[in-house]
């Protein structure tokens, strides 16, 4: 199974279904009840074309595997992260931002995160990342570098406590990602840790994958596709 990436922008602008109420509601009654609740809670509109984004991915990604979202049936293990329950061998992962959505399937455990870019956050550095972390910001130039090197880590440390499943019970600053390193390489409780780093390029985000290796090699390099509704 080749590792899939797909994207959906949410902007109205960008996709006119997302600027129809009529035709987001259709678009949500296609997905499964789990998910139709997960978008009509979200109160905010730019939160909602996410979540609907993230549930759309999803449906679409499966479709490709011959599994139709609404009969997927979806469990947690132990530390949250959620599998399905009847296609063990499939792992996927969901991340959105700003008004942008990403989905990954693999054959191994995966994680992903895309962020906007913009203004880094001096504050958040300072007390989430290493000191080898912010030793490589230091390098990074004028402020908009900054910016961009900043998400680059943020982006790299997410997708790995995804990819672990542990989420905020690993410390950000537990384990140091090592961003300049080739390839990029991840250290957590002393050793380098097998997993491989993946960077899409998105204008206007920084996008991050993560995956386990398969016996100590490194993973072939995902597929990327842009998703378009009719």
């Amino acid at each position: 199974m080749k590792t899939a990436v797909y994207l959906l922008n949410t902007d109205p602008e960008r996709e006119p279904a997302f600027a129809s109420e009529l035709r987001m509601e259709e678009l949500t009654a296609g997905l499964s009840r789990n998910r139709q609740e997960k978008i009509r809670a979200m109160k905010m509109p730019g939160a909602k074309r996410l979540s609907l984004g993230a549930g759309l991915l999803l449906a679409h990604g499966l479709e490709q595997l011959g599994i139709r979202e609404q009969q997927a049936v979806l469990e947690y293990r132990k530390n949250g992260k959620p599998y399905l329950k009847d296609y063990p061998e499939i792992y996927f992962n969901l991340s959105h931002s700003g008004t942008m959505a990403m989905a990954v399937f693999a054959d191994v455990e995966t994680g992903c995160d895309i962020e906007q870019t913009g203004r880094g956050r001096e504050q958040v550095a300072r007390r989430f990342f290493t000191p080898q972390e912010q030793e490589y910001l230091g390098h990074a130039g004028d402020e908009s570098a900054w910016a961009q090197a900043f998400c680059r880590i943020w982006t790299m440390k997410e997708a790995f406590l995804k990819v672990t499943g542990e989420g905020a019970r690993i410390p950000l600053t537990d384990f140091c990602v090592h961003p300049e390193a080739d390839p990029v390489t991840v250290v957590w409780k002393g050793k380098e840790q097998p997993f491989d780093f993946y960077e899409i390029p998105v204008t206007g985000y920084r996008c991050t994958l993560c995956m386990a290796r398969r016996s100590g090699k490194a993973a072939e390099p995902p597929g990327i596709s842009w998703v378009a509704l009719d």
